[in-house]
């Protein structure tokens, strides 16, 4: 298993971007797995990607040249075929990779398979803490091994045994949520297992 996005820890240029290589190291490396993680509490969290989710967590979903795409199948295909590219982006959407939250999550996506197996602990959502967010999240996944504040929100969807999907990958430059105290927990064990 060999990929240049493997055991990735730091962010690439945003002129090094390629959507069709990362949905293809996505397709590979992350959707076919299952992550389970275990709690210092005991607590099971299984995060469960699907290919669906790829455009979503790269946060073009965001953008006006993509609100034309009903499913993110469509979006997928037209990565896959490279008719989206950074710059027909930056063409399109002048200023729109001004945002640092966009620019930071397409630069630091390559480290994603290196934070689901470097996972030090989770954040717990807090309604009394967090009650104004526009992600709605169960936990925060973060690694120490990433040279930046790198997390994963992921979202349950299943009761007793956490079943969680993805439905943001953040990069938090002012350690806004270890600020807020949420309660962190520390991972116990991880089982990768191809679904």
């Amino acid at each position: 298993m060999e990929h240049k996005f493997l055991n990735r820890t730091q962010k690439i240029s945003i002129s090094q971007v390629n959507f069709k290589e990362y949905f293809e190291f996505y397709r590979e490396f992350i959707s076919p797995y299952l992550f389970d993680y275990t709690l210092e509490d005991n607590t099971k969290i299984i995060v469960k990607f699907h290919e669906d989710n790829f455009p979503h967590l790269l946060g073009l979903h965001k953008l006006e040249t993509f609100k034309k795409f009903k499913k993110s199948t469509e979006l997928n295909n037209e990565i896959l075929k490279n008719n989206i590219t950074i710059r027909k982006i930056e063409i399109a959407e002048r200023n729109t990779l001004n945002n640092i939250e966009l620019r930071d999550r397409l630069t630091y996506f390559p480290v994603l398979r290196t934070l689901l197996e470097n996972t030090t602990s989770v954040l717990r959502y807090d309604l009394n803490i967090i009650w104004n967010s526009k992600i709605e999240f169960s936990f925060l996944l973060r690694s120490n091994k990433i040279t930046i504040l790198v997390y994963l929100a992921v979202k349950e969807i299943k009761g007793n045994t956490r079943v969680c999907v993805p439905v943001s990958f953040l990069v938090d430059r002012n350690d806004r949520f270890s600020k807020m105290k949420l309660e962190e927990l520390k991972i116990k064990s991880l089982s990768i297992i191809k679904k």
